[in-house]
């Protein structure tokens, strides 16, 4: 059931409860209903006259009436029940090798010695910089008098 203009979105939202609840009760075989050992919101949401998106966004169908229905099958055998407690996760350290650890160093050593040569570069690069404007001045000297100004 979508908003229309004019209407409470709380409204709405137990509106759809309602027509939700009405329709679980309505449904004898919920295998139709069942994808992959789950319950299949969407084909849920067909035969209710609701929009998909309402399975997901409604809180009281998302989080109270769809566990109960899950919950349920699982007691009647249409589901299989979920795991209560899922395998803990292993928490793994992170192990360097010694080979990685030279390779960390010999990959810093480049990197300063890539930087130590940008930086004599630069100045070189600055200093070219500078003889070029006093030729520039030298070259403007020339070709407005025909003399080298020293």
């Amino acid at each position: 059931m979508g908003s229309k203009k004019g209407s409470n979105g709380q409204i709405d939202g137990r509106t759809n409860v309602r027509t939700l609840i009405e329709c679980l009760r309505e449904i004898d075989d919920f295998g139709p209903f069942i994808d992959d050992g789950a319950l299949n919101k969407s084909k849920l949401a067909k035969e209710a006259g609701l929009e998909r998106g309402v399975m997901y966004t409604n809180q009281r169908i998302r989080n109270l009436v769809l566990p109960l229905v899950t919950r349920g099958l699982e007691r009647q055998g249409i589901l299989q029940p979920r795991v209560a407690n899922p395998v803990d996760v292993i928490q793994r350290t992170a192990r360097t090798s010694q080979l990685s650890g030279a390779r960390i160093k010999q990959i810093q050593e480049q990197n300063e010695s890539i930087t130590a040569e940008r930086d004599s570069l630069r100045k070189e690069v600055e200093e070219l910089k500078r003889r070029l404007a006093k030729l520039g001045v030298v070259d403007e000297a020339l070709y407005t008098s025909g003399r080298l100004p020293w």
